[in-house]
């Protein structure tokens, strides 16, 4: 489908009034604590991904990745409505 530029520039902008009334949550100092420690651990991990040699021990340390970054995703969720 072709991009019709008069469509393209719609309305694109968002009201005061309506940015206000957007919830906006912040994090109490223990979560930020711990989405922190889980971020320094996924460094870590990544680090550690880029010299390992095996693939058992890269498939190990991926999995640790992804339910790492799935914790820190879910912490971050529960900052919002």
């Amino acid at each position: 489908m072709a991009c019709d530029s008069a469509t393209a520039t719609g309305n694109n902008h968002i009201a005061s009034n309506q940015l206000a009334q957007i919830p906006i949550i912040s994090p109490t100092d223990r979560l930020k604590e711990k989405i922190a420690s889980y971020v320094d651990k996924l460094l870590l991990l990544k680090k550690q991904l880029a010299s390992v040699k095996t693939d058992r021990e890269k498939t190990a340390l991926q999995r640790q990745i992804d339910v790492t970054d799935r914790q820190i995703d879910s912490w971050c969720m529960s900052c919002t409505v």
